[in-house]
C-alpha cells in the first residue's frame, strides 16, 4: 500500500500537509475531550465524597438523638425498640402512595 500511486502522490504534494494537519487537529480535539471528561469525573468524585461525609454526619446525629434517654423511655412505654442507624431508610413514594395517603386522611377526618 505505501508504494501505490495515490499514496506516493499524496506524500510528495501539499495535500500531505493538510492531511497531517487534520489528523493533528483530531488528536488535539480528542485530548481536550478526554481532559474535560476527566475533570468532570473529578468533580463528581468530590461531590460523592462530600455527600458521603454529610451522610455520615447525619447518621451520627440520628444515632445521638435516638440514644437520648427521653426518647428511649418514651419508646419503651409504647413497647417500641430502638432501630440501628443503618436500619433506617427513606421510603420511596410514588403517585399511588400519595393517593392512598390522601384517601386515608380523608377517611380519618370525616
Amino acid at each position: 500500500m505505501p508504494d501505490t500511486r495515490a499514496i506516493v502522490g499524496l506524500t510528495r504534494g501539499r495535500a500531505w500537509i493538510a492531511v497531517l494537519g487534520i489528523l493533528l487537529i483530531g488528536i488535539v480535539g480528542l485530548n481536550v475531550a478526554t481532559l474535560g471528561l476527566t475533570a468532570a469525573a473529578g468533580e463528581i468524585d468530590e461531590q460523592i465524597q462530600t455527600l458521603e461525609q454529610e451522610n455520615s454526619i447525619l447518621r451520627t446525629r440520628l444515632e445521638q438523638r435516638l440514644s437520648s434517654p427521653r426518647v428511649q423511655q418514651a419508646a419503651a412505654v409504647m413497647g417500641l425498640s430502638r432501630p440501628a442507624a443503618e436500619d433506617i431508610y427513606d421510603a420511596e413514594a410514588g403517585p399511588e402512595a400519595v393517593r392512598e395517603a390522601a384517601r386515608r386522611l380523608a377517611g380519618a377526618s370525616g
